[in-house]
């Protein structure tokens, strides 16, 4: 009870081992086919940040964007200290061309990494 142990949280492992050892394509490729939505908040948008994570080092911003305003959705105080989701906007914004869009600078904004 009150435990994220189990089959999903093999599966997000192997996705974030996926990252490390194989290839983040392979780890956005099993990420996004997991479905969290029966696991607790804090595993739920760790997955999601590292999901980002994967998705962003493809160029996939835009994916990787989505993943991370839906974990803020879910815990927005557990997004705005962890680390790696920080840095992750932090980095799409300082890559923009340009301005970067209205939900990428609120999100900045909200994550105090402007």
């Amino acid at each position: 009870m009150w435990t994220a142990f189990g089959p999903t949280n093999v599966d997000i492992h192997r996705v974030a081992t996926a990252a490390e050892l194989v290839g983040m394509q392979v780890a956005a490729g099993l990420g996004s086919r997991i479905d969290t939505s029966s696991l607790p908040t804090e595993r739920r948008t760790r997955h999601n940040i590292e999901v980002a994570r994967a998705l962003s080092a493809y160029n996939r911003v835009d994916d990787a964007l989505v993943m991370i305003l839906e974990a803020e959705s879910w815990a927005p105080e557990q997004l705005r200290s962890h680390y790696l989701a920080r840095e992750l906007v932090l980095t799409w914004v300082r890559n923009q061309r340009g301005r970067p869009s209205r939900s990428m600078a609120d999100l900045a904004d909200r994550l105090h990494v402007v």
